[in-house]
């Protein structure tokens, strides 16, 4: 594969200001964070500069964007289509941290949104959000993936490919119905404040859409004993209710979102668990990485799947894991 070059670096003044710079282009960025309002102008959005949560590590080189996502043999077997790639998004309540979603949401909607300055727009209600989440991350041949998960295998994803594949469907469809980005991992309640206000103030909300907006910012936000995971989600949001307004003396009722799609995944402890498909395109897919047994079975497994993948139509390397405890199949 391709040797991967660094996408933006961090130029630090000795002033109040960085410099950002990325493919050519440079972004001035003055310290200090505004507190949160509609169609923020002073906050650079994610894909020029990021790590707004206090303490997260500013200097840092991002590196091209590719996503790993780690996973058994099986289960690489089903996400493999002939047309597209395939992941199963799984609905927040069934994922391993059983605070997911709930921790953010509980902790820091209610006081943020009484927080926004509003002039005729009030937000009457909040509707209960269920997210429906696709996990990757952004470490290679991660020792700790590898052995949290106990997993075979890890799948190398082009992320530049799959954001133009999202921002074309919802440019398409005139409609934004998934969203992504990387999670923060706030240490106390004043930094899970201040990421939040971050993360809203990058997103693109209006008056229209600031509840999905909310809920949305409240998907990136984990507790820090899930930082080594270094996750990147792509997810999409189902409601329970319908969702009422007050805008300028009249109220206005937006439709129901419908819960389309869902599918079961199985049963895990007397409780079904519910996932949605993601189909990305399959040219985003650019190698697997293996973690299994000694060198004859990897050679066997590789050589199977490579006449596998011939035949559904990919071109990409495979490659051993040089860090996973090895795993037998």
């Amino acid at each position: 594969m391709s040797k991967k070059r660094p996408r933006q670096c961090c130029i630090y003044t000795s002033s109040w200001y960085t410099a950002y710079i990325r493919r050519g282009l440079c972004l001035l960025y003055m310290t200090g964070i505004p507190e949160p309002q509609l169609n923020n102008s002073k906050v650079p959005t994610p894909s020029f500069c990021y790590n707004p949560c206090p303490g997260s590590g500013w200097g840092e080189i991002i590196s091209s964007m590719y996503l790993y996502h780690y996973t058994s043999m099986q289960a690489l077997l089903g996400i493999l289509k002939e047309n597209h790639i395939c992941f199963w998004g799984t609905r927040f309540d069934s994922m391993n941290d059983p605070t997911d979603y709930i921790y953010a949401r509980d902790i820091v909607i209610p006081k943020f949104l009484h927080s926004i300055k509003k002039t005729t727009y009030e937000i009457q209600e909040i509707d209960d959000a269920y997210p429906y989440i696709v996990s990757f991350c952004k470490n290679d041949d991660d020792f700790n993936m590898w052995r949290m998960y106990k997993s075979e295998v890890s799948l190398e994803l082009d992320w530049n490919i799959v954001e133009k594949y999202f921002e074309k469907v919802i440019s398409d469809t005139k409609e934004k119905s998934i969203y992504w980005g990387e999670c923060k991992y706030p240490a106390t309640l004043k930094e899970v404040h201040q990421c939040f206000i971050n993360l809203f103030n990058n997103s693109e909300q209006t008056e229209n859409n600031i509840i999905d907006t909310v809920q949305e910012c409240a998907v990136l936000i984990k507790r820090k004993e899930f930082a080594n995971e270094n996750e990147f989600r792509i997810y999409c949001l189902d409601y329970k209710l319908c969702r009422s307004y007050y805008n300028a003396g009249n109220y206005i009722i937006n439709d129901c979102e419908i819960a389309n799609n869902i599918k079961v995944k199985g049963v895990k402890n007397g409780d079904i668990i519910l996932y949605k498909e993601f189909h990305l395109p399959k040219d985003a897919l650019k190698g697997l990485i293996l973690n299994i047994g000694d060198n004859a079975t990897y050679e066997k497994t590789k050589s199977h799947l490579e006449i596998y993948l011939g035949r559904l139509g990919y071109e990409f390397d495979i490659r051993k894991s040089k860090n996973g405890p090895k795993i037998n199949v």
